[in-house]
């Protein structure tokens, strides 16, 4: 199981990914021109000088290389246009932008959204607003002018969130070694949350030598959306299709799960208020209704009087 476990890691490591996205931009001239026009937008808009908080939220931007910042955009747009659906409400790209350089949900969607204005100009993607001639409903969406290559989007998609895993987790030793086996990354969530104070790790690692794993029974269940959709209504249209799409990444996990004995452990973080999350989105006991439903613990005790 390590050595499937090291596999797992080096398939599902964003910076691969990243690097596989770059390439193709920086082999592609178009995309390689675009890219430029977009790192040169990025340093002028952090070279400026605004009202207080934002300039406090550039600060913190400014801690991430600009090409990194580039790439990130890059991945976040692009695999919108898949074939399946072409444009995407542009509050949840700019808050899945800007959850890759800041914890706080807020600080994110506002960064997020400046930087999808300011490098627009760039030609990568553009913005429609709401109830304009080429897009007739109620928010402004993301409408990417490119497409990735197949198997890089199908890349990007599979390696969205990390499985469980398959071995017992790293214990923490510090605020910053623990977890997964090839990288570290803070025991509290989110980027910029580098702690100095000591955290209470022996929780942690209490809750990461716990085995788990899937009920087949509850596999068989159909995984429903968290509420009725109107098929008539066409943003109810795309979030069922999302939903759809979900569902098929969630089965390849659970199917690799049951492949490799159906016995697995989580990784546990703090947050910055102290509360404790099991990490990963297919399988998290902290999930949907459903996600929890299919999880048991691995070692079962009968419980009597």
């Amino acid at each position: 199981m390590y050595t499937f476990q090291l596999h797992l890691e080096e398939t599902y490591n964003k910076h691969i990914i990243r690097g596989l996205v770059k390439a193709e931009i920086m082999a592609t001239a178009v995309f390689t021109n675009m890219f430029v026009n977009a790192t040169i937008a990025i340093e002028e808009y952090m070279s400026k000088a605004y009202y207080t908080s934002k300039n406090n939220r550039i600060t913190m931007l400014k801690k991430y290389d600009v090409e990194d910042i580039a790439i990130q955009l890059f991945m976040c747009v692009l695999p919108i246009n898949n074939g399946h659906r072409t444009v995407e409400p542009i509050q949840g790209i700019a808050t899945e932008l800007g959850l890759q350089f800041y914890s706080n949900q807020l600080e994110a969607v506002k960064t997020g959204a400046e930087l999808l204005a300011i490098c627009e100009s760039c030609g990568l993607y553009t913005i429609l607003s709401s109830f304009s001639e080429e897009h007739m409903h109620d928010t402004a969406v993301i409408k990417p002018n490119y497409m990735l290559e197949e198997d890089t989007l199908r890349a990007i998609h599979t390696t969205m969130f990390m499985p469980p895993m398959l071995c017992e987790p790293l214990p923490w030793k510090d605020n910053d070694n623990g977890g997964f086996l090839l990288s570290n990354s803070s025991c509290v969530l989110g980027s910029g949350n580098d702690v100095e104070q000591h955290q209470a790790l022996d929780v942690l690692n209490k809750l990461q030598s716990i085995k788990w794993t899937l009920n087949e029974t509850m596999l068989l269940e159909e995984e429903l959306p968290s509420k009725p959709l109107d098929m008539n209504n066409p943003s109810d249209i795309r979030k069922a299709k999302q939903h759809s799409d979900r569902c098929i990444q969630s089965q390849f996990i659970y199917d690799l799960m049951l492949k490799e004995n159906n016995e697995f452990y989580f990784i546990w973080k703090y947050d910055k208020r102290g509360r404790i999350y099991s990490q990963g989105y297919d399988i998290n006991l902290q999930g949907s209704e459903y996600k929890k439903s299919i999880i048991e613990f691995a070692h079962k005790e009968l419980v009597t009087l």
